[in-house]
């Protein structure tokens, strides 16, 4: 993709200081630059504020010159903000309140009619990337069975728990730590640690369900190439306790939500996760070193799979079905009495 800026260009050709005048020659630029970078087969931004339909006319007839859609995108940033960024400017771009505000006035939406192939507003998502979202919802598994013992590269596993760090969390306090474990031996000890763990649990069933129990996979720790442990710390001053004076839980359902962040991630980069549930956490604290003041929320099994099952593993092997939504969907209040 091909950057243009109007202030770029003006530097470029003004470089003893920002000229506030228009010139025909900065348009002649503007025009140059996109014509070559679409003729070079680029996809071409033109950063530029075109208030009015005149305005717009010039990339329009340049797109059509070259053969290619242009997409109007609609920059839905409010007109105070707009005159707070520009009294921010330093490097003499600043524009004068004045200009400022004829340039607010002189403003015309983007219509249908002007011939733009599509028009985006700023912030939107487009059917594609709603479609993504919804995609990785409705597709993301628990992953116990399918694992594959291909590395996960550095880069995919730093997105993956990029995007759990930018989940939601109540006062900002970010409550999260991700201790990630690649060494065997490790595994090995915890993965002994679920047996016995799921020894104990199982002995609460019995008959046919106890013999379901017993066939399934609940854990891929040794068949995994790595796992992810996430911790809590319930003591984290991060974020002055905002909103954890009425309900003090609130840094546990914010944790859940970096897990289920770090989850649609890996998912979109087509990596499995599964979540150990079935472990004596204090020992697993001990194994791994955690200070015993966190809580751990979760044990995630890491790794590429050889396929993403269509159904829940659950609902497959018979242990449960998936609730219709309208059995647990309310309105106003819980229901009539």
């Amino acid at each position: 993709m091909v950057h243009v800026s109007q202030d770029g260009l003006i530097n470029a050709i003004t470089p003893d200081g920002f000229d506030h005048t228009w010139r025909p020659v900065y348009h002649e630029a503007e025009d140059a630059v996109a014509r070559a970078a679409l003729k070079a087969g680029h996809t071409v931004l033109i950063d530029r504020t075109n208030r009015t339909r005149g305005h717009r006319e010039r990339w329009l007839n340049l797109a059509r010159e070259a053969g290619c859609p242009a997409i109007a995108v609609v920059m839905s940033t409010p007109p105070q903000v707009c005159r707070e960024r520009n009294s921010r400017r330093d490097d003499g771009s600043r524009l004068s309140d004045e200009r400022m505000e004829r340039m607010l006035a002189a403003f015309e939406p983007v219509t249908p009619d002007e011939g733009f192939a599509g028009i985006r507003v700023e912030g939107d998502f487009t059917e594609e990337e709603r479609h993504a979202v919804y995609r990785a919802i409705y597709e993301r598994r628990d992953v116990r069975s399918q694992f594959l013992p291909t590395p996960v590269p550095d880069d995919v596993i730093n997105r993956i728990l990029d995007a759990a760090h930018h989940a939601p969390s109540v006062g900002f306090m970010q409550p999260w730590d991700f201790i990630v474990i690649r060494d065997r031996p490790i595994r090995e000890r915890i993965h002994c640690n679920f047996q016995t763990a799921s020894r104990a649990a199982a002995d609460v069933y019995r008959g046919e369900q106890r013999k379901l129990y017993d066939g399934l996979k609940l854990a891929g720790i040794l068949d995994a190439p790595l796992n992810i442990c996430v911790t809590c710390d319930r003591q984290r001053t991060k974020g002055a306790r905002l909103g954890r004076q009425s309900d003090s839980t609130t840094d546990l359902y914010s944790t859940v939500c970096a897990v289920q962040n770090l989850w649609l991630a890996a998912r979109a980069e087509s990596v499995g996760v599964g979540w150990v549930s079935i472990l004596d956490f204090e020992q697993l604290k001990a194994i791994l070193g955690i200070p015993p003041e966190l809580t751990v929320v979760a044990y995630l099994c890491v790794g590429y799979v050889s396929e993403f099952r269509t159904h829940p593993d659950l609902e497959e092997k018979g242990w449960e079905t998936r609730s219709p939504l309208s059995e647990v969907l309310h309105f106003d209040r819980w229901a009539d009495e």
